[in-house]
């Protein structure tokens, strides 16, 4: 099982993913940020791929790229999207915060 979602701590909102083994990770500090639309962010050596490239090799199609979208999310949002997913996620000096408090938080 894999689940994409808000994470709620004392400083404000993360936007995270958390999969069935025992991967944890942020996707993006702003939810507003991660807005690339991926179909699956299930596999996370994906998120350095173009978007195209995850539909071909999932959907043998054409990356169907919603131009209108895009622009509603960057007039109405301020934020516009990357080339790839992994643009929007942030670069730690230290261990991912989610990460860490997932494993402090583990109640097995």
């Amino acid at each position: 099982m894999v689940a994409a979602g808000l994470w709620r701590f004392d400083e404000g909102l993360r936007y995270v993913f958390a999969g069935s083994e025992g991967e944890a990770f942020v996707l993006a500090d702003d939810p507003l940020d991660y807005n690339v639309g991926y179909e699956t962010i299930e596999m996370r050596g994906h998120l350095d791929d173009l978007p195209n490239v995850v539909c071909e090799d999932y959907h043998h199609g054409p990356w169907p790229d919603t131009v209108e979208v895009k622009n509603w999310v960057r007039a109405a949002l301020g934020t516009d999207y990357p080339d790839t997913a992994a643009e929007l996620m942030p670069k730690y000096t230290g261990d991912d915060p989610f990460a860490v408090w997932v494993a402090t938080n583990n109640r097995n």
